[in-house]
C-alpha cells in the first residue's frame, strides 16, 4: 500500500486523495514461500486505486452530525491528513476522541473518531458507559474500514487470477506458435524492456525470469557498442528487422549464437507499443558455416589448383589459385565448363574416364591447361568422383608441371648426349694431361737454369773470399778491395736472382701487383 496521494482523473475540486495498492502476480501454480523465490518468479504487478471519499464515506457520514470521522498518514514524520468527514472538520466542541493505529499492507494509518458534545447529551448514562458506547463504535468502524480493505483486496486478487489464466491461455498460445516457427516468442515495451518470451523450454543461454524486464543489450554479449549503437537505430526508427545476430555466454562459459527478428507494435491510435518477435539458436549453422569458411580458406591457399566439377562437367567451385594460373576471375571460371580451358580432353573423353572413375575412384593424368590470354602449361591432374545428396561431383587437383617438364627435357638431353659428354670431357683430360707433361719439363729445365744461375755468384763469392783470407797480410789493400768488390758484384747479382724467383712466386699465387 502506498501512502496518500492525488488520484484526481476527472479534474474535480478540491483534488481528491487516496492511495494505491499493489499486488503481486508471480509464474507458475503455486504461490512463492520465500523472498528469493518471489524475486525469481515475479511476473509483475497488479495495480488497484482507491479514493478516501468513495471508501469512508458511507462509514463518516452515517454519523449524521453526531460524531466524525479522520484518517491520517502515519509513515512521514509528521502525521499527513488523509480523510476527513465534514462532521468532524466543523466540531471544535468535541467531547469524546479515540485514536487507533493499525497497519495494511506494510503501510500504518490512524482513525481518529470524535464525537459531539450533544450527542455525549443524548445518551443519558454514566461516562464509562459512554466510552465503552463509542469505543465500540469506533472498533465497528475500524472493522468496517479493515473488511473494505480486506475485500478491495480479494477483488484485486481475483483480477489477478483472472489476468493470469488469461496470460497463461495467452502464452499458451504463443509457446504453439513458437514451436512451430521459432525457438521462441519475445515481447518488449516501448523502452526495449522484456515483458514477455516464451520459449518452449530451447531459451537455454538465459533465465527467463532475469531477462523479464531487460533490454537485450544488457544481457550477456559480445557485439561491440557501435554494432549495439546500429542496432538501436533500427529500433528508434521503429522499423522491422531479420536475422540480426549475436552471441551469448551460458552459465557453463559456453557461446551460443541467436539470431533474433522483431517487428514494431503500434496501436489503434497509432502510438507505439514496443516489439515483438522470434528468436531461434543458430549455433550449428554457425559452427558449420565456420568449418565451411574454413575449408575453402584451406583450398584457396594451397599451391595446386582446385575445381569441382558437376555431373554436367560444369565448374561450381574454384578456389584462388586457379584464377591465378588461368587467369580468370571466379565469375568467369564458374561460368565455364572443363571443355574450355583444356584443349586436350573431349566431352567422349571425359565420360569414359567418369565411368572408368566410379569404380577405382581416383585416377592421375596429365593434359594441358589453356590460359585467357590463349597460352598453354602442362598439368598433372589428381581427380576422384564422388556421389553427394544422390548427385555425382568431380574434384580435380592440377598441379603446374612446368619446371618438371623442363628438367625432365634436360635430364633426357644429358641422357641422349652422354656419351659425346664423356668423349669431350676425356679430350679435355688428355689434354690438361700433355699440358701438365709441358709444363713439368718446362719446370724442370728452369730449375736446371736457375740453378746454374744461382752457383755461378755463389762460386765468386766463395772463391774470392777464400782467396782474401788466405792471403790475408800478404797482398795490397787495393788488392784485397778488388776481392771485395767481386764479392759484392757477386752477392748483388744473386740477389738480383732471389729477387726474380720471389716475383715469379707472387706471380704464381696471383699475389703480383702488376703496373
Amino acid at each position: 500500500m502506498s501512502g496518500v496521494i492525488s488520484v484526481n482523473f476527472l479534474d474535480e475540486e478540491p483534488t481528491p486523495l487516496g492511495y494505491l495498492m499493489f499486488y503481486p502476480m508471480y509464474f507458475g501454480d503455486t504461490e512463492p514461500r520465500s523472498e528469493e523465490d518471489r524475486r525469481a518468479r515475479i511476473q509483475g504487478f497488479a495495480l488497484a486505486v482507491y479514493r478516501f471519499d468513495k471508501l469512508l464515506d458511507g462509514i463518516a457520514n452515517s454519523g449524521h452530525g453526531r460524531y466524525g470521522l479522520s484518517l491520517f498518514d502515519m509513515e512521514a514524520e509528521e502525521p499527513r491528513l488523509a480523510f476527513r468527514s465534514n462532521v468532524a472538520g466543523g466540531m471544535p466542541d468535541g467531547e469524546f476522541s479515540q485514536q487507533i493505529d493499525f497497519v495494511v499492507c506494510n503501510h500504518p494509518w490512524r482513525i481518529e473518531v470524535v464525537a459531539t458534545q450533544t450527542y455525549v447529551r443524548q445518551i443519558g448514562h454514566q461516562r464509562s458507559t459512554l466510552a465503552l458506547t463509542l469505543g465500540g463504535f469506533l472498533s465497528l468502524v475500524a472493522a468496517g474500514l479493515f473488511y473494505l480493505l480486506a475485500s478491495g483486496r480479494q477483488r484485486a486478487e481475483a483480477a489477478a487470477r483472472r489476468m493470469t489464466a488469461e496470460l497463461r491461455v495467452s502464452e499458451e498460445r504463443f509457446r504453439a506458435l513458437t514451436t512451430l516457427s521459432s525457438d521462441w516468442y519475445w515481447e518488449q515495451d516501448q523502452n526495449y524492456r522484456f515483458t514477455a518470451i516464451v520459449s518452449g523450454g530451447r531459451f537455454d543461454s538465459l533465465d527467463v525470469p532475469a531477462a523479464i524486464g531487460k533490454c537485450r543489450w544488457e544481457l550477456v554479449g559480445d557485439l561491440s557498442e557501435q554494432e549495439w549503437q546500429a542496432h538501436r537505430a533500427v529500433l528508434d526508427g521503429r522499423l522491422p528487422f531479420r536475422d540480426f545476430e549475436f552471441r551469448v555466454r551460458r552459465d557453463s562459459g559456453e557461446w551460443r549464437w541467436r539470431s533474433v527478428s522483431g517487428e514494431p507494435m503500434v496501436a489503434a491510435d497509432g502510438q507505439f507499443c514496443g516489439y515483438r518477435g522470434t528468436g531461434r539458436d543458430i549455433t550449428e549453422r554457425k559452427e558449420f558455416e565456420t568449418q565451411l569458411a574454413l575449408k575453402s580458406f584451406a583450398l584457396d591457399h594451397i599451391h595446386e589448383q582446385a575445381h569441382l566439377f558437376d555431373a554436367d562437367q560444369q565448374i561450381i567451385y574454384v578456389n584462388e589459385e586457379s584464377c591465378r594460373a588461368l587467369g580468370y576471375r571466379r565469375e568467369e571460371l564458374t561460368a565455364l565448363s572443363i571443355f574450355d580451358f583444356d584443349p586436350d580432353i573431349t566431352i567422349e573423353q571425359f565420360a569414359e574416364l567418369q565411368d572408368r572413375m566410379r569404380v577405382a575412384g581416383h585416377a592421375t593424368l596429365e593434359s594441358r591447361h589453356r590460359r585467357k590470354d590463349g597460352s598453354t602449361f602442362p598439368v598433372e591432374i589428381d581427380v576422384s568422383v564422388f556421389a553427394f545428396d544422390g548427385h555425382d561431383f568431380v574434384l580435380t587437383l592440377t598441379k603446374d608441371i612446368t619446371e618438371r617438364r623442363r628438367q625432365e627435357e634436360e635430364l633426357r638431353r644429358h641422357r641422349d648426349h652422354l656419351q659425346e659428354m664423356v668423349a669431350a670431357q676425356t679430350g679435355g683430360l688428355l689434354r690438361a694431361k700433355d699440358e701438365a707433361q709441358q709444363a713439368n719439363r718446362a719446370k724442370s729445365e728452369f730449375l736446371a737454369n736457375v740453378t746454374h744461375e744461382l752457383r755461378t755468384p755463389m762460386h765468386a763469392i766463395l772463391s774470392y773470399a777464400n782467396l782474401g783470407r788466405d792471403r790475408q797480410g800478404q797482398v795490397a789493400v787495393d788488392k784485397l778491395a778488388g776481392y771485395f768488390d767481386h764479392i759484392r758484384d757477386s752477392g748483388e747479382r744473386l740477389l738480383v736472382l732471389i729477387d726474380e724467383l720471389l716475383d715469379l712466386s707472387k706471380l704464381e699465387a696471383g699475389c703480383m701487383l702488376l703496373e
